[in-house]
């Protein structure tokens, strides 16, 4: 009887050692689109990975690890992003949102170029794809989307990279030099469409079209000040083909 215990105590701990040493969590959590049955229903629907990378550990340059607050409110955020890209669309695009928890530590950082700024170091495509590289090829998504904690002179709330092994790919920030941008409560996964919208940027290239560049574009002027006001913009650019993105974009 000892014996036996003693020996599904071993197995238990043999699964555990496995557990960390992949890094991933073992059931990754999948959050469906709300179903619309308007008449865009039918249209494009997108896969996003949504990894949460737990620990940054970068000798000489940082060591960050996300709180159980920073991880609540990704995924609260990555829920958000089903609905707003629905909601926003009119139904012309849905999303679902797989949430991958990553234990192992990013190592490395990319250091910042003229895409992302004079300052600062940021976790590319080129590093992440370390930790998640395989489990990207295995799988069908269209977009992933990385959150993690840097605090080392990066003054952005999220960095969209373009791709990830030809996958759509962005960095969503938590750190003390990006605006605290998961406090807001008026649109509070804004930074998440705002990166998702440079992905359909960079479709519509592809399809021949010249979009608008929701970085520079007087949004204020037509659509009004503030988070209502940005809502207002990212809508059109979602809903209306004529004013945003066409449905060769959308499709991908």
């Amino acid at each position: 009887m000892i014996r036996g215990l003693r020996n599904a105590c071993l197995l238990l701990a043999l699964i555990a050692v496995a557990s960390v040493a992949v890094g991933f969590a073992l059931q990754p959590t999948v959050i469906a689109s709300p179903p619309f049955t308007g008449p865009n229903s039918e249209n494009a629907h997108w896969q996003i990975l949504g990894v949460i990378v737990h620990n940054v550990d970068v000798p000489y340059k940082t060591q960050t690890t996300l709180s159980a607050r920073d991880i609540q409110i990704a995924r609260a955020r990555f829920t958000d992003l089903t609905h707003s890209l629905g909601n926003m669309s009119g139904g012309r695009l849905t999303a679902d949102v797989t949430i991958l928890e990553i234990h192992t530590p990013l190592t490395r950082l990319s250091p910042a170029n003229a895409t992302t700024g004079t300052n600062g170091y940021h976790a590319s495509s080129a590093v992440v794809s370390d930790l998640i590289a395989e489990y990207v090829d295995k799988t069908d998504f269209h977009h992933v989307m990385t959150f993690l904690r840097l605090d080392i002179g990066n003054p952005w709330a999220g960095l969209y990279n373009h791709t990830l092994n030809g996958v759509h790919f962005s960095q969503i920030f938590f750190g003390a030099h990006n605006c605290n941008w998961h406090t807001q409560t008026a649109f509070p996964d804004q930074v998440l469409v705002h990166e998702f919208l440079h992905g359909l940027e960079y479709e519509s290239k592809r399809a021949g079209h010249t979009p608008i560049c929701i970085d520079t574009h007087p949004w204020q002027y037509q659509f009004g000040n503030g988070a209502s006001g940005r809502r207002a913009f990212y809508t059109a650019m979602l809903s209306d083909p004529d004013f945003g993105f066409t449905r060769a974009a959308l499709a991908r």
